[in-house]
């Protein structure tokens, strides 16, 4: 009687050549030609923390990263075997060590693994990156394990039809009482309850603007993740005398225990995230009096007016998103 054999699973390199995956490439790819500069799309595993994100950088190309271990839990972590596999893949590794996600950028690094596709972006090469940190680093086996999310920076969401994925479905939060709240609107009843008088200003589902203690700070979701990015534009970079990435990266090494500065169209900004799962609405409030603490250190370290020299930015501030 001949014996059954177990039939061996596809090595991950053989899996992302296959039919599914490469499908998934080829539409991807199509998707990242047309992201648009302020444009978002995130893949990635369903009820697990492990995504690829692409950011539309404009005249700087697409911005990558995936995970690192400073947003997973203790028994979650990449192994050091992942962190191999993601250099081989030509991932650069995690600069930063702020509360939350997200990149600030190439100079600056990201706390997430960062990977930047200049102009010409080639969209294949990206799309085939994601695919084969998918399969062979995070160890999906199947494309149908997979779920989008794509939206603006000012909040609006964005389609891709053509991806072979669903499109993530917002997941609700409970509050008091048993019921039940989209995050949005968690996150926004928690900022009206941490902000001064002035109150909140709503300038998209996703996007606020608050003052906390004088300081005015912008708030943008990021559902995905999902993380609460948390803004405060300073002053003019031209304010600074001397090298003002030098200056800078003083400032974050030695004078900043949370959060951190940068530098985007000719302004200094703060910028800091708070984690979002499991929601908790006295974290919010403890990391926006964080911010706005940190920013006013900045500002009176340096001499300068946060109302002079803010300009116009007052009632909308500039666009949160720093990737």
């Amino acid at each position: 009687m001949p014996i059954a054999r177990r039939r061996t699973p596809a090595p991950p390199a053989q899996l992302a050549r296959s039919a599914s995956w490469q499908r998934l490439a080829r539409r991807l790819a199509e998707a990242l030609e047309v992201l648009q500069e302020g444009h978002y799309l995130i893949l990635a595993v369903r009820d697990r923390h492990r995504f690829v994100q692409f950011a539309g950088e404009g005249e700087d190309g697409i911005c990558a990263e995936c995970v690192s271990n400073h947003y997973l839990a203790k028994d979650d972590r990449l192994t050091a075997g992942q962190h191999r596999a993601l250099k081989g893949l030509g991932w650069l590794a995690p600069r930063r060590r702020p509360m939350g996600a997200g990149s600030v950028g190439a100079k600056g690094g990201s706390p997430n693994w960062l990977r930047l596709f200049a102009p010409p972006v080639d969209a294949q090469a990206a799309a085939e990156l994601a695919v084969r940190t998918f399969t062979e680093v995070y160890g999906v086996r199947k494309v149908e394990e997979l779920q989008y999310h794509a939206f603006e920076a000012t909040g609006g969401k964005v389609y891709f039809p053509g991806l072979p994925l669903p499109r993530e479905v917002e997941a609700p939060v409970e509050e008091e009482g048993g019921e039940t709240a989209t995050v949005p609107d968690a996150l926004a009843s928690a900022l009206q309850h941490a902000c001064d008088e002035e109150g909140v200003t709503r300038h998209s589902p996703l996007h606020w603007t608050l003052s906390v203690d004088g300081i005015t700070l912008q708030v943008l979701l990021e559902e995905a993740l999902p993380i609460a990015r948390i803004v405060a534009p300073l002053f003019p970079a031209a304010n600074l005398e001397g090298d003002v990435l030098e200056i800078l990266n003083d400032i974050n090494a030695h004078r900043l225990a949370y959060g951190y500065v940068y530098q985007r169209d000719g302004e200094v900004r703060y910028a800091t995230e708070v984690l979002l799962d499991p929601f908790t609405p006295a974290h919010v409030a403890l990391a926006l009096q964080l911010a706005a603490t940190a920013a006013r250190s900045i500002l009176t370290d340096d001499g300068l007016d946060p109302v002079d020299d803010l300009g116009d930015h007052g009632e909308r501030g500039p666009d949160p998103r720093h990737n």
